[in-house]
């Protein structure tokens, strides 16, 4: 809905011959469905800027030790052009409560911003299931009875 009326807003200024300049949108975050403690964790997130001038995206934390403090996760990730996604690794060092927050900036200093719902970090990690397969299988010649 928000994408929808800035470019409402867009095309009100370019038909009034009116140039104007927008800020960037923070649309959406992508989590996994579960986090893992000291496992690293792919966050993704969707930005978007109607006048193209996108600069950077900034991804931070708060969970049961950072009190009201947002903590910054890795560096801040380049993104270019109007529209595109950025891309992050985090590995939480303690479970419990958190929240992601990610800032979108565009060349012009202006930014938007999206906070996640509030999930848990677990201990552990995720299941591996592994298969061990015989060195040499064997299988039966049909109407034959021979082994091959």
């Amino acid at each position: 809905m928000r994408r929808l009326s800035s470019l409402i807003i867009a095309l009100m200024g370019l038909t009034s011959g009116v140039l104007l300049a927008f800020d960037p949108i923070a649309d959406d975050l992508t989590l996994p469905a579960t986090i893992y403690q000291n496992e690293g964790n792919e966050i993704e997130a969707e930005v978007s800027d109607i006048d193209g001038d996108l600069y950077d995206v900034t991804f931070e934390y708060d969970g049961p030790s950072t009190g009201t403090n947002w903590i910054q996760i890795g560096q801040d990730v380049p993104v270019d052009g109007d529209e595109d996604t950025a891309q992050t690794t985090w590995t939480p060092t303690e479970t419990g409560t958190h929240k992601i927050r990610y800032t979108v900036w565009d060349e012009s200093g202006n930014t938007d911003f999206w906070v996640s719902s509030s999930f848990e970090v677990v201990s552990g990690s995720p299941e591996v299931v592994s298969v061990t397969l015989p060195a040499t299988v064997f299988a039966e010649k049909e109407n034959t009875g021979q082994i091959r």
